[in-house]
């Protein structure tokens, strides 16, 4: 009898019940000499999960087996080959085929009989069961760890550095990975890469491509969260259906850069500033059947076009709209709302903003002090934790204040130099000064429309979600 003898072992288990490679193979070619068996070859799958059958030593095996090499498969346990009931399904399926057996060292099943077949699909559920028990064991102990603000470990991301088992800021790394956020606005993942390749950074050696851009953009660890998801599919969710708990790291990225990048509050989509060359694109909407309109280009002149047109003309009857003359429009509109928004400008004058720098300041002070004696082991993980927590809450309520005085100042400035920043600005900055005042623009032409006429704004909702009419 032609025997292979297959192996397989994680540390973990290695470390908590002894399956190690060389005790297996103890038993096995034990095994085999008391059944008058030759051995083959010899399978070590070692450090491979058994909740997969991607593992090279099994593909060998299987590939062994196809050209009639082997006549049974000898392994220490039923859970080294296999923990999954499906996989073990499609396995046996192949190796009858090929008239070959599988046998335990330490079970007793044979699947050449019914009763055989049936006891060892009640070990591989029971594998499986056990093998799903730790899964959720382990997504249980890393949800808790994330909600008390602790990182999970393993390989710091770009822009920290590890040191035990906390997250501190690498001010290297760190002005990388503020850069990236920067051109975020502007260009996509695969050009931001380009650039910061063309530019001389590296990523810890090596050159960016767009997988690691999306990873740092989409890495809610850059503003201050560790991020747990329990479930399958849950990293799939758009990250603000994601579960994010404040952590005990200090943040590279304001959290409203991060989210303009990622998703609004709302859960909008953010419009990308520069995403292409059309000012408005992603701003208009048809005022006749609600669709979007699109951009085109004919001869160096812009043009706007409703999606519903481009599908039949049937659907949609708006004209197209020339951006130049969309673009004359949008100072006059921004004129009529500057009364109606001035009205909305409220400032907190409760703190003032020397004093609220100042307790910032000795904010980051004490958390980095709290940091050094637990480094120094004079306080505990949770006295850590208790105490970065109050400080946390203290410091998001000062910095909520600085963004509201901020972006009321910032609004103020953009609605009264509205008119000079358009003159003078170029596409790219026309593109972004319409997404920091709007957040849809409804627009039309009139019925009886003649060549170059002037299109109708009919609605417009600001960056608040405002709607104001009749322009």
């Amino acid at each position: 009898m032609r025997a292979a003898l297959y192996v397989r072992v994680s540390t973990q288990e290695q470390k908590e019940h002894g399956y190690s490679i060389h005790n297996q193979l103890e038993k096995l070619e034990a095994y085999c000499v008391s059944q008058d068996w030759n051995i083959v070859k010899t399978y070590n799958d070692a450090g491979f999960s058994a909740s997969s059958i991607d593992r090279p030593a099994l593909q060998e095996l299987f590939t062994d087996i196809e050209n009639d090499l082997i006549d049974v498969v000898l392994f220490y346990r039923l859970d080294r080959f296999t923990r999954s009931v499906l996989d073990l399904h499609k396995m046996l399926e192949t190796m009858d085929k090929n008239h070959v057996m599988i046998k335990s060292a330490t079970e007793p099943f044979d699947t050449t009989t019914p009763s055989g077949r049936l006891f060892i699909n009640i070990i591989a559920s029971m594998a499986e069961w056990e093998r799903q028990t730790i899964v959720g064991r382990v997504q249980d102990a890393v949800h808790k760890r994330a909600s008390m603000g602790k990182w999970h470990g393993g390989i710091a991301p770009f822009g920290y550095e590890a040191k035990e088992g906390l997250l501190f800021i690498n001010p290297e790394e760190a002005k990388i990975v503020e850069k990236i956020f920067e051109l975020a606005p502007f260009h996509g993942k695969k050009r931001i890469a380009e650039q910061m390749n063309t530019l001389g950074y590296r990523l810890r050696g090596k050159p960016f491509n767009r997988d690691n851009i999306t990873y740092i953009l989409t890495n809610p660890i850059y503003i201050g969260k560790i991020r747990s998801n329990k479930g399958r599919h849950k990293h799939r969710l758009p990250l603000s259906e994601q579960a994010l708990f404040d952590g005990i790291h200090d943040s590279i990225i304001k959290e409203e850069t991060f989210w303009m990048v990622n998703h609004t509050e709302n859960g909008k989509r953010w419009k990308r500033s520069n995403a292409n060359e059309y000012i408005f694109t992603g701003m208009l909407t048809c005022s006749r059947c609600g669709a979007n309109l699109q951009g085109s280009k004919l001869r160096d002149i812009y043009y706007y076009r409703c999606r519903n047109t481009r599908i039949s003309p049937k659907t949609c009857t708006l004209p197209k709209i020339r951006e130049d003359k969309l673009e004359e429009k949008i100072v006059p509109v921004v004129d009529k709302l500057l009364d109606q928004w001035e009205e909305r400008f409220t400032f907190d004058q409760e703190l003032e903003k020397p004093e609220n720098e100042a307790e910032l300041k000795d904010i980051k002070k004490k958390m980095d002090k709290y940091k050094e004696l637990f480094m120094n082991d004079l306080i505990s993980i949770d006295e850590l934790n208790g105490k970065i927590g109050i400080l946390r809450e203290r410091e998001k309520e000062l910095e909520q204040h600085q963004k509201v005085e901020k972006e009321q100042n910032m609004d103020k400035e953009i609605l009264l130099d509205f008119k000079t920043l358009w003159k003078n600005g170029e596409r790219k900055e026309k593109k972004l000064l319409v997404n920091s005042v709007f957040e849809n623009i409804v627009v039309d032409m009139p019925s009886n429309n003649k060549k170059m006429q002037w299109p109708l704004i009919t609605q417009v909702e600001d960056v608040d979600g405002v709607k104001f009419e009749s322009f």
